[in-house]
């Protein structure tokens, strides 16, 4: 389970500037909880010490529908469903055949993903600083005002007011890039999305 919680909270920080009219990156984070309902994309995530390598290399579709839904699905390679359908977060390990549900509320106290919940107050949770624009995007860095994080330091760069990258650097000096695509923002998204089917004999832990 605790691989997923880093995976949520490497990619729900990067929603909080996602799909807004073009501004400071700050701006754009503060302006977030009032202009993004709905929001769906494709990514990519590599290891930045070492991209090459296949087994860093992990791709998906994520879809979240405010407040605290959302759905972030890998395809192939670690072929894992995060899941939550606002009142519980499910972490679905399709090769092991196993299920692990918790409160979203306890599941999320401890990370970023806090954020999803529009109860957060951004400036409480994190240092923020704009960072000077490279790779033809600009940044801002978050840095967690709680040691209880999974993420040392995460940036967000942003092109024409969508979150195009996120950098995340963990405790353990691990480095993780996700880029985003076919990114649609305020688009109705199917119900069913935030519904996850399970296939007979999968097994199911309550924590």
């Amino acid at each position: 389970m605790q691989t997923g919680i880093r995976l949520i909270a490497a990619w729900i920080v990067w929603l909080a500037g996602a799909g807004l009219a073009w501004a400071g990156g700050l701006q754009e984070l503060e302006a977030f909880n009032a202009k993004v309902k709905t929001f769906e994309a494709r990514f990519v995530q590599v290891a930045i010490d070492d991209p090459a390598r296949a087994s860093d290399r992990q791709s998906g579709q994520l879809w979240i529908a405010r407040p605290g839904r959302f759905r972030w699905e890998y395809a192939g390679g670690l072929d894992q469903v995060i899941l939550s359908d606002g009142k519980t977060l499910q972490l679905y390990d399709r090769p092991l055949a196993q299920v692990t549900r918790r409160p979203l509320d306890q599941a999320l106290a401890a990370t970023p993903a806090v954020l999803l919940s529009g109860r957060g107050d951004l400036s409480a949770q994190f240092d923020l600083a704009e960072e000077p624009s490279r790779e033809d995007l600009s940044w801002v860095t978050l840095t967690p005002r709680s040691p209880d994080t999974d993420f040392r330091v995460i940036r967000l760069g942003l092109r024409g007011g969508v979150i195009q990258r996120m950098e995340l650097e963990d405790h353990f000096d691990q480095q993780t890039r996700i880029d985003f695509s076919q990114i649609r923002v305020n688009k109705p998204i199917d119900e069913g999305v935030f519904r996850l089917k399970l296939p007979a004999g999968v097994e199911v832990i309550e924590e």
